[in-house]
């Protein structure tokens, strides 16, 4: 057993194999949204600009202001030519590694009949690249492994925890760059449990 152990976990690269081997598409694709990166993208609905003071009757509010916007990009194939037509400002958004800040398009969602809520990466498996790349995929979620391989790596060697907490999102930085985990431990466990259970079978 401490064999096998070292030979799954001992290295990125046979952590690598073994989680493409043992998760299914969606679950990596999950995987590689489990973590955001600041990317640029057109300021696009819904966005708010709450007051400290915001109650939840208060934002119940600002989503009726913002209904005749959201209509209207629905109504538009072409979410660039919104854009274009309406001078829509750029800022910084929290996405996936995958999202291309210039293809924005291809990862805004305009309904909540497409998968799970309006705006950018809001789907999880309608219309999402990842399901069509294969390359994509493995390059995004490779580089996930990475990175939690060496939030590891740093455990074992005493520098520093991970930025994963049981159930809610932290923020940290990683080469440089600010990133938002969504990843806990309690998803990260059930991701270990399903590979070792299917590795087993």
């Amino acid at each position: 057993m401490k064999e096998d152990y070292h030979e799954i976990f001992g290295s990125i690269s046979s952590v690598t194999n073994f989680a493409n081997e043992y998760l299914t598409r969606e679950e990596k694709m999950d995987f590689v949204k489990s973590i955001r990166y600041p990317k640029d993208a057109p300021d696009l609905p819904p966005r708010f600009d709450y007051p400290d003071d915001v109650t939840e009757v208060d934002i119940g509010k600002l989503f009726e202001e913002k209904e005749e916007e959201l209509r209207e990009i629905g109504k538009i194939d072409d979410i660039r030519k919104y854009v274009d037509v309406n001078n829509i400002e750029v800022r910084k958004i929290a996405a996936p590694i995958c999202f291309d800040s210039d293809k924005y398009w291809e990862c805004y969602c305009t309904s909540f009949f497409r998968g799970g809520g309006i705006g950018y990466c809001h789907f999880n498996f309608v219309d999402c690249k990842l399901l069509k790349d294969d390359n994509l995929l493995n390059n995004c979620f490779n580089e996930i492994i990475k990175t939690v391989y060496e939030w590891r790596s740093k455990v074992v060697h005493g520098d520093r925890l991970p930025p994963i907490s049981e159930n809610a999102m932290l923020g940290d930085v990683y080469e440089g760059e600010s990133i938002a985990v969504e990843l806990t431990s309690e998803r990260l466990r059930k991701l270990m449990d399903l590979m070792i259970m299917r590795y087993f079978e």
